[in-house]
């Protein structure tokens, strides 16, 4: 059996009519659209959300009201105080992982959807290029991933402290993830590619001891940008799988419900030719997404042209 448009009400399955076969098949390709770009943004929400977990930890441990005394005297505590340096150093892996997840992915879907010779592939390839010729801090994280994995990630721990209220002798403390430039160009063959050797290069440029995160949020920035970059080539696509959605989802406005699509499988009949056992397939409005994309279109013709 086909295929029909329905609500789903209070009490019962309310359907309002036969869909033809190229308005399922439409209504599949909408979905389909749709659920991509879920997943899409799921990765790329991953990666944001690590970054801002290792913010937030760093915010939570510089108001821990002893830190003075377990980074100054971590002798005194050091259970406590290796557990910030694991948790710190948890955090940056994650974000790292995430990283070259994102980038790995988003390559590879693209190439899988739209073809290795496609304009898409080649804006994507051209956006991160433009990234790792342009930001110091787009190459020096993009390998510092592969560093920390297969071989160190020398983490050091810098506490500044400055006094807020002198009257109150307020102390505002903030905790400063450090990296030590030695260890890192020791531990890890920076000969393997041209690339490689210059990169080491600009390391050996930094202090012996430098802060990692102006470094992780500026690859935040470069990576927001490139993932814009896929986002404009796939905005069009989107916006017509949402619009087609919605003139179906128009099509039940006199009915109080939830709007679906469904069939009957494996129906059996009786010896009368009656229906006595049957299975209904639903396929829901994936509304939460049509909703994002409209206000991702609405947001993006609003932004000034560059």
């Amino acid at each position: 059996m086909g295929w029909e448009l329905g609500v789903k009400t209070d009490y019962r399955f309310e359907s309002i009519r036969w869909l033809t076969d190229s308005e399922y098949r439409e209504f599949d390709s909408a979905v389909t659209n749709l659920n991509k770009f879920a997943f899409d943004q799921r990765i790329f929400l991953i990666l944001q959300s690590n970054y801002e977990d290792y913010e937030n930890l760093l915010k939570e441990y510089s108001r821990e009201p002893h830190l003075t005394e377990i980074i100054g005297r971590a002798p005194m505590n050091l259970p406590y105080f290796e557990r910030i340096i694991l948790e710190i150093h948890r955090r940056i892996l994650n974000y790292l992982s995430a990283v070259r997840t994102f980038l790995d992915y988003s390559k590879f879907n693209l190439i899988k959807r739209c073809g290795k010779n496609s304009e898409k592939v080649t804006r994507f390839n051209e956006a991160c290029h433009e990234a790792y010729d342009s930001s110091f801090a787009y190459r020096f994280v993009y390998e510092l991933r592969n560093c920390a994995q297969h071989c160190t990630l020398p983490l050091k721990l810098e506490l500044i402290s400055k006094e807020v209220n002198r009257l109150s002798n307020e102390i505002q403390n903030s905790l400063i993830t450090m990296l030590d430039r030695d260890e890192l160009l020791n531990s890890y063959d920076w000969n393997k590619t041209r690339k490689l050797k210059k990169l080491s290069v600009e390391i050996q440029n930094l202090p012996s001891q430098f802060e990692i995160n102006p470094y992780l949020a500026e690859m935040r920035k470069c990576l927001e940008r490139i993932s814009g970059v896929i986002l404009d080539d796939q905005l069009q696509e989107l916006v017509r799988s949402a619009d087609y959605i919605q003139r179906l989802v128009y099509e039940t406005k006199d009915i109080q419900g939830i709007p679906y699509v469904s069939r009957i499988r494996d129906e059996q009949q009786d010896s009368e030719g009656k229906t006595k056992q049957f299975q209904m397939e639903i396929r829901w409005m994936p509304l939460h997404l049509v909703d994002i994309v409209v206000k991702l279109d609405s947001f993006m013709k609003s932004k000034p042209k560059s």
